[in-house]
């Protein structure tokens, strides 16, 4: 049997290193919905950049984004995390180096 933590104890992992990030992250105070943007398949690359743009703006003057990107990772986030767009749990193609 593999020893799995629980539900609980996984959350509080998830608490703890955003609790370590946040702090110094450049999206304190910004409205996190733009990190959710409601995008999905068959848009065209405007669209997402339209959509992903003011997010990807904040990400890319972020001290944390490595960081932000590797908890995304670790934890199956959904949404635009440490400059990406992560979609149906499958990183997408948009990112911080997108935005001009």
């Amino acid at each position: 049997m593999t020893n799995h933590p629980t539900l609980s104890a996984r959350a509080e992992e998830m608490r703890l290193r955003l609790e370590a990030i946040y702090p110094r992250a450049a999206c304190q105070g910004v409205d996190t919905n733009m990190f959710f943007p409601p995008v999905g398949r068959g848009l065209n690359a405007a669209t997402m950049m339209k959509l992903c743009g003011p997010a990807l703006k904040v990400c890319a003057s972020c001290d944390v984004r490595v960081e932000c990107l590797e908890f995304a990772r670790e934890f199956h986030q959904l949404g635009i995390w440490g400059g990406r767009y992560f979609g149906d749990r499958k990183e997408g193609k948009i990112n911080v180096e997108d935005i001009s």
